[in-house]
C-alpha cells in the first residue's frame, strides 16, 4: 500500500506479483487517478482537480475542507497576476468565485479588490493576498484531501513513523548511554523512561495525567471517572479507597462521596 499511495505503481506491481500481496483494485484506479491530477496541477492545469472537488463539495463541505475554494483562488490569481488578463479574471470570479461569497466573504473581497492594483499588486495592501496558496501548496492539500476522503491519513504511516523514530533516536541514544555509565536498566516495556517532544502532526493519542499522583495514564493504570465527573488514573482510585475503612472516600475535587466500584474507565 505505501508504494501505491507513493505513486510507485510499477515497483509496487513487481512487489505485488513477487508476495502475493495485493491492493484492491478500486484504490489503484484511485490513486492512479490521483497521481494523474497531482501532476495536471504541477503541469498548472487546473481543471481536472477543480472536476473532481466540484463532485466531491458535499464530502469536502462535511470535513470544513477549503480545498474547491482554494482551487478557484489560485485559477482566479494565476489570470489576474500570471497572465495579465484582468478581464478573463473577472469573467472567472463571476462565474466561480461568487458561489463562495458567503462562505469566503473576506478573501473574495480582497481577490477582487486586488483588481484595482494589477502591474503594482506587490506594492499594494493586498501583495499577500495573490501568494497563496502556491502550486506546491495546493498539490499536498489536494493529496491530503483526496486520501481523507478515502480513509486515508494524509501521509503515508511509514513516513510517519520513521519521521517520529529519527526524532525520537537521538534523544534515546542519549538515554541509552547515560543509563550504561549508571549501570541502570530500562524496565518499563509499555512506556518510554524519557519524554519525546513530537510536532502535532505526529501525535495521533490523547495523553491523561492523573491529577493526584502526576503520573501519565498507562493500559495498567487507565484513566477512571468517578460519578462526579472528575477522571483520576486508577491506582489513584485504589489508594484513596483503601484509606478508609469502608472503601469510601471524597472526590479530591468535589465534596463527592464514592468508592472503587463507581468508577468507570475511561477512552480517549
Amino acid at each position: 500500500m505505501y508504494l501505491t499511495r507513493s505513486g510507485e505503481f510499477d515497483v509496487a506491481s513487481t512487489f505485488m506479483k513477487e508476495t502475493g500481496v495485493s491492493v484492491p483494485e478500486h484504490l489503484l484506479g484511485e490513486f492512479c487517478k490521483m497521481y494523474d491530477i497531482l501532476q495536471h496541477i504541477q503541469a498548472r492545469d487546473l481543471a481536472p482537480a477543480i472536476e473532481w472537488a466540484t463532485l466531491k463539495r458535499s464530502d469536502l463541505l462535511a470535513r470544513g475542507s477549503n480545498l474547491e475554494f482554494s482551487l478557484h483562488r489560485l485559477q482566479y490569481i494565476d489570470y489576474l497576476i500570471e497572465q495579465n488578463d484582468s478581464v478573463k479574471a473577472i469573467n472567472y470570479a463571476r462565474r466561480h468565485l461568487s458561489a463562495f461569497k458567503d462562505r469566503y466573504f473576506k478573501e473574495t473581497s480582497q481577490l477582487m479588490s486586488a483588481l484595482l492594483y494589477v502591474g503594482t499588486i506587490d506594492k499594494s495592501p493586498y501583495a499577500s493576498v495573490v501568494k497563496f496558496p502556491t502550486y506546491e501548496q495546493l498539490n499536498m492539500m489536494f493529496a491530503s484531501e483526496f486520501c481523507s476522503l478515502l480513509g486515508f491519513p494524509p501521509q503515508s504511516p511509514l513516513y510517519l513513523a520513521v519521521t517520529a523514530g529519527s526524532i525520537a533516536i537521538p534523544t534515546l541514544s542519549k538515554m541509552e548511554s547515560v543509563m550504561k555509565r549508571r549501570g541502570a536498566e530500562w524496565t518499563t516495556t509499555q512506556e518510554l523512561p524519557v519524554t519525546i517532544d513530537l510536532p502535532e502532526i505526529l501525535q495521533f493519542h490523547s495523553i491523561f495525567v492523573c491529577p493526584v499522583s502526576k503520573e501519565q495514564t498507562t493500559e495498567t493504570n487507565p484513566p477512571m471517572m468517578l460519578p462526579c465527573g472528575h477522571i483520576l488514573a486508577n491506582d489513584s482510585v485504589r489508594s484513596l479507597g483503601k484509606e478508609s475503612p469502608t472503601h469510601m472516600f471524597k472526590c479530591p475535587y468535589c465534596p463527592v462521596d464514592t468508592n472503587y466500584s463507581q468508577a468507570k474507565r475511561v477512552y480517549f
